[in-house]
C-alpha cells in the first residue's frame, strides 16, 4: 500500500484522506454559494422594470416588477389571489410568476425584447442591453 513505503501509519493516512475529502466538499459548497451570489447580483430583470406577461392566465398584461425572488417575480396588480388571514377575513395579495413567463417590455418600440449583457467601452462595466434595438437599458426605471 501507499502508506507502507512512506513510513506513515495507517491512522494518519486515513486522517489525511478524510481532510482531503472534507476540503473538496468545502470547495464544492463554497463554489455553489459563490455562483448563486453572482447570479443574484446581476439579473436580466430587475425591480421596477416594465415587463409583459407572455404565458399563463394574464397573458399580454404589461406591468412593472415589484419584487424579485430567485426565479420568481411579483408584478404590480397581476396574478392577485385571496388569502385567508386571522381577524381580517380575506386579503388580496400578489402571487409570484415564474421569470420565464415574463419578458422585458420596451416602451419606445412598444414590444417585448430579450435582455443581454455586454461590457460598456467607456466605463468597462457590465451593462444590460436590448437584443432587438441594441440600446443600453436604463439602470433604474423606478417610478417617482
Amino acid at each position: 500500500m501507499i502508506y507502507s513505503s512512506c513510513k506513515i501509519s495507517r491512522r494518519s493516512y486515513l486522517i489525511v484522506c478524510c481532510f482531503i475529502i472534507i476540503f473538496y466538499i468545502y470547495l464544492i459548497v463554497f463554489e455553489y454559494i459563490y455562483l448563486s451570489l453572482i447570479c443574484i447580483k446581476m439579473r436580466k430583470l430587475k425591480k421596477w422594470d416594465m415587463v409583459i406577461v407572455i404565458a399563463g392566465a394574464h397573458k399580454w398584461v404589461i406591468s412593472h416588477i415589484v419584487k424579485v425572488e430567485w426565479d420568481r417575480v411579483y408584478l404590480n396588480n397581476v396574478n392577485k389571489v385571496k388569502k385567508a388571514v386571522k381577524k381580517q377575513w380575506f386579503v388580496e395579495k400578489e402571487a409570484p410568476i415564474h421569470i420565464s413567463n415574463v419578458a422585458y417590455y420596451e416602451e419606445k418600440t412598444k414590444s417585448r425584447t430579450r435582455v443581454w449583457f455586454k461590457i460598456d467601452e467607456k466605463t468597462w462595466k457590465k451593462v444590460r442591453y436590448s437584443k432587438k434595438t441594441n440600446n443600453v437599458l436604463p439602470e433604474l426605471s423606478k417610478k417617482a
